[in-house]
């Protein structure tokens, strides 16, 4: 025994096997106006078990792809200007500020015209990413409470998908057959509400086994551990009050942000906060 407390039962998945290109760019993506040196950029690829010489490789290929740049002192950074779908999902710790008291009315998303079945399955993500689904083909929908207009949304979902020709509708109630519709159906609300439940749990006792846990293990795992939390609340489909329990959603998020800021400081301390902002998220 070595005095370090037993891994949580419910725990995430901290043996996926992380690429070079995904690790590359999820680090990058959440400091966006910083740039890694690539000394660093190598040390955290071996915390993952990722080569040094596939960093390197990795790096010269998103080069070439235009992802990335690089500065005449061997630092990288994102080579993306501003981008409405990276600020969407970097706003996650802002937690019920995204959204607005709900009045009862419901968005509704479709193309103006046909479109190829790529373009239909780009939309669908899309939709799904900001909370919609889909009620039949053809028409995507959810509550109207987001913090954004119909014009912020249909720049997202531009954004998101390439298409700029999408009718974005307001309604009282959606009816089919001549009959109005029980559109909360479309969400799990009990799926839901276990994600919160089980995400708040989770972060509490792996914050107790992290903190006496070996550095390299601390680093990986609150890595993987918070940016798979920061996921789950990117791409909450913020259900307002009545559909889903908001009290539990916002315990969540409070946890998810202690956790990252508390991990941040573990990675700034390791890495150099001179050179790196936040890594675990952009917030």
């Amino acid at each position: 025994m070595d005095g370090h407390p037993a891994a949580p039962m419910h725990r995430l998945d901290t043996t996926v096997n992380i690429k070079a290109k995904g690790l590359l760019l999820n680090l990058l993506r959440t400091s966006p106006d910083h740039r890694w040196p690539v000394r660093i950029l190598i040390e955290v690829g071996l915390l993952f078990g990722i080569s040094e010489n596939s960093i390197r490789v990795t790096l010269s290929r998103l080069r070439s792809d235009e992802l990335i740049e690089q500065d005449v002192r061997g630092h990288y950074r994102l080579n993306w200007d501003d981008d409405p779908v990276r600020d969407w999902i970097n706003n996650w710790s802002k937690g019920e500020g995204r959204t607005v008291d709900w009045d009862h009315k419901w968005l509704g998303v479709t193309p103006r015209k046909n479109l190829p079945i790529k373009s239909v399955r780009r939309l669908d993500k899309a939709c799904y990413r900001l909370g919609f689904r889909t009620f039949c083909d053809g028409l995507w929908v959810r509550p109207n409470n987001l913090e954004l207009t119909i014009p912020e949304i249909n720049g997202l979902l531009e954004a998101m998908t390439g298409n700029i020709d999408l009718v974005i509708s307001l309604s009282d109630e959606v009816y089919a057959a001549g009959e109005p519709q029980d559109l909360s159906s479309l969400w799990n609300r009990q799926q839901l509400e276990k994600v919160y439940q089980d995400g708040v749990e989770q972060l509490s006792a792996w914050t107790k086994y992290l903190d006496a846990a070996d550095e390299p293990v601390r680093l990986r795992d609150s890595f993987i551990l918070g940016g798979e939390a920061i996921r789950r609340l990117a791409l909450d489909p913020l259900l307002p009050a009545g559909m889903i329990d908001i009290g539990l959603r916002a315990a969540y998020t409070i946890k998810a942000k202690e956790f990252v800021t508390k991990y941040n400081k573990v990675w700034q301390a390791q890495f150099g906060s001179d050179t790196i902002d936040n890594i675990i998220s952009g917030s």
